[in-house]
């Protein structure tokens, strides 16, 4: 081999070590993160309660699986009817309720599995419960790579570039 292959090819089994080193690594970081959070909840509530919580959720799924499967033959008509030629207007209409349609099936049953628990849960653990649902639904600052918001004040109001 020439002394150029075996350098690129060194060059190239050292960034592959690298590549892997920082995937893994990043990887590690966002499952603990993940863990992290989810042992901070179940320490806050009682097993009893958080495995209520846990069982109750996962029955929902369960139980949503059809509406999933209903949800993806809905999704596959509408590939279809987008990519009909010439563009059918009504169609495209009649599909899209259908979508609306199922994705109000799936939240409502979400919505009747938090409620179930929350007349069951006493108002100390339900307010535990409550902070933990509204992190899931997007309403905490950040994720295992994300610190404080960058290029905001602190009313949120989103900075222009070099204002005062």
């Amino acid at each position: 081999m020439s002394r150029n292959l075996k350098i690129i090819f060194t060059l190239s089994l050292l960034l592959n070590i690298v590549f892997i080193g920082v995937t893994v690594g990043a990887t590690m970081r966002i499952k603990r993160y993940f863990v992290e959070r989810e042992q901070a909840f179940s320490q806050n509530l009682p097993p009893d309660v958080s495995h209520k919580v846990a069982k109750t959720f996962r029955e929902t799924r369960m139980n949503m699986r059809d509406h999933y499967k209903e949800a993806r033959a809905v999704r596959e008509k509408m590939e279809k009817v987008l990519l009909t030629d010439p563009f059918d207007e009504k169609a495209f209409d009649r599909v899209a309720e259908e979508m609306l349609q199922m994705q109000m099936k799936l939240h409502r049953s979400k919505v009747e599995a938090t409620k179930k628990l929350a007349k069951e849960l006493p108002p100390d653990q339900r307010h535990i419960f409550t902070k933990r649902l509204v992190e899931r639904a997007g309403g905490h600052p950040g994720g295992p790579f994300h610190g404080k918001p960058r290029g905001r004040a602190e009313d949120g109001v989103k900075k222009m570039p070099f204002s005062p």
